[in-house]
Order: structure tokens, then sequence, then C-alpha cells
């Protein structure tokens, strides 16, 4: 004989526990949660506009960190739902630009640029590492530029604060 009330607990029971699994369904499909690297996707040939932005010869010695943290900027601005900020990107002369400097670099300094290029934004954009460069949204190049217009027009207002510099090459972000 079958004990009318222990069935009926374990009926009670399943139910819930289907309900339980519809509801987080449910709520998964209402809310989704994305990987870090489907949240942001990197710009198409962003490895370009890397390379564009570090190759001068005044940042010998410190491109590959350049690099790294302008890639960590790209994807802090991407987040924020601002434009990525790359002015090497939008260079009319782009392809012939990296491929002549790429080789240039290669035979003079022994460099790969192309694949430590595209190493970091591997690593930034879809090993989800871990943001080393304190929240960066600006560079520039303050010795060949000056000191950016925005900086002062924003430090009454929003606040621009300087975090790191590496040879010539400032990075901000914004004061929290």
């Amino acid at each position: 004989m079958i004990n009318r009330g222990r069935w009926s607990i374990y009926i009670s029971c399943m139910c819930f526990a289907m309900i339980m699994c519809i509801i987080v369904l449910l709520l998964c499909l209402a809310f989704p949660t994305k990987l870090y690297s489907e949240e942001v996707k990197p710009p198409k040939h962003l490895w370009k506009g890397l390379i564009a932005e570090a190759i001068d010869e005044r940042y010998k010695g410190h491109r590959p960190e350049i690099m790294l943290y302008i890639a960590f900027t790209v994807r802090n601005r991407l987040e924020k739902g601002m434009d990525h900020g790359l002015i090497g990107l939008k260079r009319k002369d782009l392809n012939k630009f990296v491929k002549d400097n790429v080789r240039w670099v290669k035979y003079r300094d022994n460099m790969d640029f192309e694949k430590i290029a595209k190493h970091i934004i591997h690593y930034v954009f879809y090993e989800n590492a871990k943001d080393k460069s304190n929240g960066l949204l600006y560079f520039e190049d303050e010795v060949e530029y000056g000191t950016p217009y925005w900086v002062y027009r924003q430090e009454g207002g929003y606040g621009i604060v300087k975090i790191k510099q590496i040879g010539d090459v400032v990075f901000y972000t914004e004061r929290r």
C-alpha cells in the first residue's frame, strides 16, 4: 500500500521544484547575463589602430605597454557607450601605413607588431582581462600635441584626472 500523505508531499515538492526552475529560466531569459567579451566587441581592425597609435619612434621601449593601455581605454570607452576614440583607425591610408611600419619595426627592432597587437586585443577583449588601467577613458601624446583642450574644459564640470603616463603618452579618466 502507498501512503497517500507521503505521495502528495512528493508531488507537491516536485511541482514546486519545476515551478522554481521555470521562474529561474524566465528570469534568465528576461535578464540575460553576458560574458565580458560578448558585451563589448573590439572595433574592426583595432590591431591596426593600436599599431598606428604606438608606432612613433619616441615610444620605442614602451610600445607594447602603450598598446595594452590603449586597448583597455578603448574597452572602457565602449562599455560606457562612447566612441572608440582612436584617431589612428580613421586614417585613410591605414592599411599601407600599418603594412609599411610593421615591416620596418620587424626589420629594425625584431618585433612582430601585428602579432603583439592581436595578442593584446585577444587578452583585453576575449580573455576577460582585469582592467589594469583603473578605468582609463582618454589618452594623448602631450609632448607632441600638448595638453588637450578637453582636460581644461571638463575640469570644472566632469573632472578629468591624469592617471598614468607612459613615455610621452598621458592617460586620463573621469573623476569619481
